[in-house]
């Protein structure tokens, strides 16, 4: 009676080979490193972005809430108004009033309305 050797293919002749396989292993280990920092980072910067447009929500309705209080003073100021914060009026300049400066110790200059 004849045995038969079953021969395997010589698809994978590379995985008894050291010179070939260590370089593969070492590819393979720095890929999958890079593919875990990578996914790693790619989830950060969405949280941080995510965190980002809520900020940006919060600036823009308080900047919004600034601007309806800046709309509803505006039509309080006046000439009397003016007057008692120790602005003084000037006809003859296009300018509404000027802040004076004797009343207030400063050296700012150019304080108009």
């Amino acid at each position: 009676m004849k045995t038969a050797i079953l021969t395997i293919p010589n698809i994978f002749f590379w995985l008894t080979d050291r010179r070939r396989l260590i370089p593969l292993v070492a590819l393979a280990l720095v890929l999958m490193a890079s593919y875990v920092y990578l996914f790693q980072t790619s989830v950060l910067y969405l949280k941080e972005r995510e965190t980002a447009l809520e900020n940006i929500n919060i600036f823009e309705t308080n900047i919004a809430i600034l601007e309806t209080e800046l709309l509803a003073r505006r039509d309080q100021i006046d000439l009397a108004l003016a007057l008692n914060l120790g602005f003084v009026e000037l006809a003859a300049e296009p300018i509404f009033v000027r802040h004076n400066a004797a009343t207030r110790l400063s050296l700012l200059v150019g304080n108009e309305i």
